[in-house]
């Protein structure tokens, strides 16, 4: 399985891509874990057609005339068009969706019609509450099981996470949407699986981690950044920066945005062996590489706290880590190194991770032969000049 510290955030560029590899390596429990979610059957749920259709309320007139009107637009099998006018209208309505809870008897309805354009429609806004009742999730669920557009069925399913189905007695339910055949919905499930943490969800959440498909082990890699860095998320995170395949770069950036204790110093240390070898730190995997190790030197800045005491609840990155960092980031923006994508993203890197040893090295990048990277260079160094200037003013102010 995959226990509580505090909320974590998700760094940016969080979307991956490229070929399947394999799994991460894991704890023997987690292993044990993992492999019977795999290896299971999904669960026996009752038939759809058993399951009772709940009561939820009248629908909003204002809202079905926008979707009679947005049913006028070209419909194919890849959706509506998305230039015509009545379907924007209905996409992006400001105020019949503003709130979810008095629309979602109308959008209800329209995901049990027969009408597949209708149903399209509905889930194009933010469904299902979190706060629906359990018979209503249980229909939900049923709707998935008989859905026969793939996008509405992952959409859907995908989103079941957001209400609290083990605290509603529906653990199989939940279960079964984790081993549903539509890998678009696994992968959406799993970047939403956390979304209340308990031992059902941890547990699953393993087994979504060693899913078959790429996508889905890369939003499970994902969805661990997303509420507490329990103990589990954070052995499970752990695991994910041992690994060994094209998702390892990937796995460091998610991980490097987190509050695990220590696991921004694992990520430097990681980084320090993948820099070693230019080869395995290009494309897409050097751009992760270096939005890591940018996101590792921050430290936590405390973002999750009142703006008004941001100050006091940031926390640096030791010093060791950092000077280690620097090391890493030196290394990624040396004219060498054979990928330019990771050279400039590495340039801010330099400032995150020692301030004061930047200046020599963004002040020969300035010069740089690629023009992007004495763009950033140039940036960079005027505000380390600036940090240094506030710090050699600021003992003067105070007397």
């Amino acid at each position: 399985m995959i226990a509580a510290c505090r909320e974590g955030h998700a760094p940016e560029g969080t979307s991956p891509a490229a070929p399947s590899g394999a799994p991460a390596p894991a704890s023997a429990s987690a292993s044990a874990s993992a492999s019977a979610v795999a290896s299971a059957p999904p669960a026996a749920l009752a038939s759809p057609s058993a399951v009772p259709r709940p009561a939820v309320g009248p629908s909003n007139p204002a809202i079905l005339r926008l979707a009679k009107g947005a049913l006028s637009c070209k419909f194919t099998k890849d959706g509506f068009d998305a230039e015509c006018p009545p379907y924007l209208a209905w996409r992006d309505e400001p105020k019949l969706f503003e709130d979810i809870g008095k629309a979602w008897p109308t959008l209800f309805g329209m995901l049990d019609s027969p009408d597949e354009r209708l149903r399209m429609l509905a889930i194009k806004h933010d469904i299902p509450p979190a706060d629906i009742d359990r018979a209503t999730a249980q229909y939900l669920v049923a709707l998935v099981q008989k859905e026969t557009n793939a996008y509405v069925a992952s959409q859907l399913g995908g989103a079941m996470p957001v209400v609290d189905m083990v605290k509603l007695g529906l653990g199989e339910e939940l279960r079964a949407l984790a081993k549903h055949p539509n890998a678009s919905l696994r992968a959406v499930f799993a970047y939403r699986l956390l979304s209340h943490q308990n031992a059902v969800t941890l547990e699953l959440l393993g087994g979504l981690l060693q899913d078959p498909e790429r996508n889905v082990q890369s939003q499970a890699i994902l969805g661990l950044s997303r509420g507490k860095a329990s103990d589990e998320v954070c052995a499970a995170l752990r695991e994910q920066v041992k690994r060994t395949d094209d998702l390892k770069a990937y796995a460091l950036h998610i991980a490097a945005g987190t509050k695990c204790k220590g696991i921004k110093g694992e990520v430097i240390a990681a980084l320090e062996k993948t820099a070693e070898e230019p080869a395995t730190c290009k494309g897409d995997l050097g751009t992760k590489c270096a939005l890591a190790l940018r996101e590792a030197c921050k430290g936590d800045l405390g973002l999750d706290c009142d703006p008004a005491v941001r100050e006091t609840c940031k926390v640096p990155l030791p010093e060791a880590d950092a000077k280690k960092g620097f090391g890493v980031a030196k290394r990624f923006t040396d004219p060498g190194w054979p990928d330019k994508n990771t050279r400039a993203l590495a340039v801010e890197a330099l400032g995150w991770c020692d301030p004061a040893a930047a200046v020599e090295p963004l002040t020969a990048l300035t010069k740089d032969q690629d023009e992007y990277v004495r763009e950033l260079a140039t940036k960079d160094l005027a505000l380390m000049k600036e940090i240094a200037a506030q710090k050699k003013e600021k003992p003067a102010t105070q007397k």
